[in-house]
């Protein structure tokens, strides 16, 4: 009526433990992967905002200098005193800086001879860090 195992009939036989093996490593295959492309596409979120950090960083250091230390360079050719270099995830990455003489009135003083008369104390900031571009304006009062 009562059925008594021996010794050698309890615990798992090899065959088993194989097998429990394999399923556990086929059921991992799709995790571990899932681990590393979420590495892959952390890596390009991290590097923007580190850029952006650069950006700001720089625009608040051109916040705090003097209107009559930020020399005009232009929107198309960047200021090379300004301008400097910074690590990005182990690569260097221009930070650009432009800077212009602004119009704020939108041409409401011009002359009919001159098109644009920009405002002597306006100049527009202008940082960019790779695809990343800040703008604003300082006023020299």
């Amino acid at each position: 009526m009562f059925s008594h195992h021996s010794d050698a009939e309890k615990g798992y036989s090899l065959l088993e433990v194989v097998i429990a093996i394999m399923i556990m490593g086929i059921a991992l295959v799709p995790i571990v992967d899932s681990f590393a492309n979420s590495n892959r596409l952390s890596t390009p979120v991290e590097e923007r905002v580190l850029i952006v950090n650069h950006a700001r960083a720089k625009m608040e250091e051109l916040l705090a200098m003097n209107f009559s230390d930020l020399p005009v360079s232009g929107s198309v050719t960047p200021s090379n005193s300004l301008s400097d270099t910074v690590t990005v995830l182990g690569r260097t990455v221009d930070r650009n800086v432009y800077v212009e003489t602004y119009d704020g009135d939108e041409n409401k003083d011009t002359l009919p001879d001159f098109p644009y008369l920009p405002d002597s104390n306006l100049k527009k900031i202008t940082v960019q860090v790779k695809d990343v571009r800040f703008q604003t304006l300082k006023s020299a009062r």
